[in-house]
């Protein structure tokens, strides 16, 4: 049995190398289209900056079906990270969904992290209908859902909004949320508490159960007292065997949807564990097809903004647009071809040559860093000159699987596994043959090794 609230158990990151390397740049395989590692601003994160995934169906490949899904990982509110989750990235996208996996604000000894995390989920919703759809065509029908720690962060959020929100309304559409998935998280944490709690949950919240003022801050996390006729579609799974959190959690939850009116599916998966396999499906394909049932329950029964003023759309920002010489002009960020800097002030040279910049590797995705910035047991920098508002990125180690910066005999056999296995090189021919040539050898020997130390 799992004893941390979790998305997916273990991590499976040496397969999402496969879709892409660096950070901000477009890869696809198998019908998927991956951004990985996108920045959005959180104000009031202990970073300020946080980081996104973005899984598409690949243009051309697989019909869309213009909805996003954003989900949280778990993790016990001090664990866990977006990639957890990648394996739904791809199978959900593969089924025409964009999907965002978000990193929020974790719990450490010294910081509770709520009410930030929940502003962090209501920040990815503003960049998704502004920075996503402008740059990267996210559909703005959004349906929020998480695992966990993240069912309890993301279902707060979701009934809540915009209550926890950092911006201005991103679109016309504001910040209302078309469908909520939850899986085995906790919504009514009053009541949850009496009947006992961990004390990661406590930490996160930053109040002892019993302190004084104890259930003032309880109630305000929990899901269940923000619920009203309003509060988007919900599909929730909870297993009865679920050791960590009670299922009591999802009952309560769609009682008070359901007395609110409000469309709701309750999923109680009979002897079900706290895991997603436990719940939703054995299998990655499994868990996206009964997520895919659920978000159609949700549009089905779509409700209008309830009388929300319908907002005008915002004016097209404008800024700084810097370009390699180092000038700079006023314009719409449409119309700029270099590195754009919203409303910033139009001078000349604001866009100093940098003295070294690289690509920060962590396992196969890389960012945009200085040295200072790259930091950590399994970071590595590659240093490499770039102009001002360019981005030169530095291919990174594919078969580093471990991730440790370095190769190893366990790195070794894992991609002697995949060559044999899972990714057999005559998959990867294009001389129109099933017979390796000594040059398709060397050219797959270099796809995975370029760039390792």
């Amino acid at each position: 049995m799992m004893t941390r609230e979790h998305g997916i158990g273990v991590s499976l990151l040496r397969r999402v190398c496969v879709l892409a390397c660096a950070c901000g740049v477009t890869a696809s395989a198998q019908g998927v289209e991956l951004v990985s590692h996108q920045p959005y601003l959180s104000p009031g994160a202990p970073l300020d900056v946080l980081h996104l995934d973005v899984y598409k169906p690949s243009v051309g490949d697989l019909p869309s079906k213009q909805t996003t899904i954003i989900l949280l990982h778990g993790g016990s509110y001090d664990g866990g990270r977006k990639e957890d989750l990648w394996t739904f990235g791809v199978e959900l996208a593969r089924l025409g969904y964009t999907v965002i996996l978000p990193n929020y604000t974790l719990t450490t000894s010294t910081y509770a992290s709520f009410p930030q995390a929940v502003r962090d989920t209501m920040n990815v919703v503003y960049w998704g209908r502004t920075t996503g759809a402008s740059m990267f065509d996210v559909p703005t029908r959004v349906v929020l859902g998480g695992f966990s720690a993240g069912s309890t962060i993301g279902m707060a959020a979701a009934m809540a909004a915009p209550q926890f929100t950092s911006f201005p309304p991103p679109d016309q559409r504001g910040y209302v949320i078309d469908g909520a998935i939850a899986v085995s998280g906790r919504y009514d944490l009053v009541w949850n508490a009496a009947i006992g709690i961990p004390a990661t949950v406590s930490a996160y919240l930053g109040v002892p159960y019993g302190a004084p003022g104890w259930t003032l801050t309880y109630a305000s996390a929990s899901a269940i007292g923000y619920v009203n006729a309003c509060s988007p579609p919900t599909a929730l799974f909870h297993g009865s065997g679920d050791g960590l959190v009670p299922s009591g959690n999802a009952v309560r939850l769609a009682g008070a949807l359901t007395a609110a009116t409000v469309p709701n599916e309750l999923n109680i998966v009979l002897s079900g564990s706290h895991d997603p396999a436990g719940v939703l499906g054995s299998t990655p394909a499994a868990r996206a097809a009964r997520i895919d049932q659920a978000v159609m329950f949700i549009l089905q029964n779509g409700q209008s903004p309830c009388g929300r003023t319908a907002l005008p759309p915002p004016p097209p920002p404008t800024g700084s647009c810097c370009q390699p010489d180092g000038g700079c002009d006023v314009v719409l960020q449409a119309e700029c071809t270099g590195s754009w800097r919203r409303n910033a002030t139009c001078q000349p040279n604001v866009c100093p040559q940098p003295g070294l910049a690289g690509a920060c590797c962590i396992g196969a995705t890389c960012a945009m860093l200085t040295p200072e910035a790259c930091f950590g047991p399994r970071t590595r920098f590659t240093g490499s000159t770039i102009e001002c508002g360019t981005l030169a990125m530095t291919p990174c180690c594919k078969a580093d699987f471990n991730q440790d910066g370095s190769l190893s005999v366990s790195d070794v056999f894992d991609f002697l596994n995949l060559w044999f296995i899972a990714d057999p090189i005559t998959s990867t021919l294009s001389n129109g043959t099933s017979a390796p040539t000594v040059n398709d050898i060397f050219q797959y020997l270099n796809d995975w090794f370029v760039g390792c130390g």
